[in-house]
């Protein structure tokens, strides 16, 4: 889910420049899930990142204080991130699929001519279960799901409620055109807070696990 989550986009004077872009995501949350990396419930693979705890991300940027370009100096002054003109919201309705395992994904979401003309939409930031897709986990102790190192997604107890809801996929896509000023910018996407983790892809091709 995007739990509270702002997406924006922001630019730096560097590298390459591409002016359209799908924008792919999914992500996932760690409840608990088979041992098979495959069955019959829809035979999508289970992505072997989410089952490795040493995995915290792939092409992520590291860590550091919060930071925005500005165009000029007077926009430095004022101070407001998001309203630089080196800065864009992806804030907004997103095309939407949710399945309650990850088997069941549409696994070709992320490759732009896949149709999703027939998903619903989804406001972000926004937290799913919150929107109607699945059921909210709360615990104000422990874990919402067992804490085994070597397997995050095992099989569930028959009572808890991720043995129906088996590690929960929301897969999201937008379009959206970068300025044409913008031509000749290294350009950064920024998520302000993703659970419990998600694969980017743009244009069709992954970039990013975190």
């Amino acid at each position: 889910m995007f739990y509270s989550t702002n997406i924006y986009l922001y630019e730096k004077h560097l590298c390459n420049y591409v002016r359209s872009f799908n924008l792919f995501l999914i992500n996932s949350s760690c409840q608990g899930q088979l041992i098979s990396s495959k069955d019959s419930l829809g035979g999508a693979p289970v992505p072997p990142e989410i089952e490795n705890p040493e995995c915290l991300g792939i092409n992520k940027e590291l860590a550091h204080a919060s930071l925005m370009p500005y165009a000029n100096l007077n926009e430095a002054l004022v101070a407001k991130r998001q309203a630089s003109t080196l800065c864009r919201s992806l804030n907004g309705m997103w095309k939407f699929n949710w399945v309650a395992w990850p088997q069941k994904r549409p696994v070709d979401f992320y490759k732009p001519d896949f149709d999703v003309t027939s998903w619903k939409e989804i406001p972000v930031p926004s937290n799913w279960q919150i929107m109607g897709y699945g059921t909210p986990y709360y615990r104000n102790n422990g874990y919402t799901f067992r804490k085994d190192f070597s397997l995050c997604n095992e099989h569930a107890p028959k009572n808890y409620t991720a043995y129906e809801e088996r590690n929960p996929v929301g897969s999201y896509r937008r379009d959206f055109d970068l300025p044409a000023e913008w031509k000749g910018r290294q350009v950064f996407i920024t998520f302000d807070g993703v659970d419990a983790g998600f694969f980017l892809w743009i244009n069709g091709e992954r970039l990013v696990i975190a």
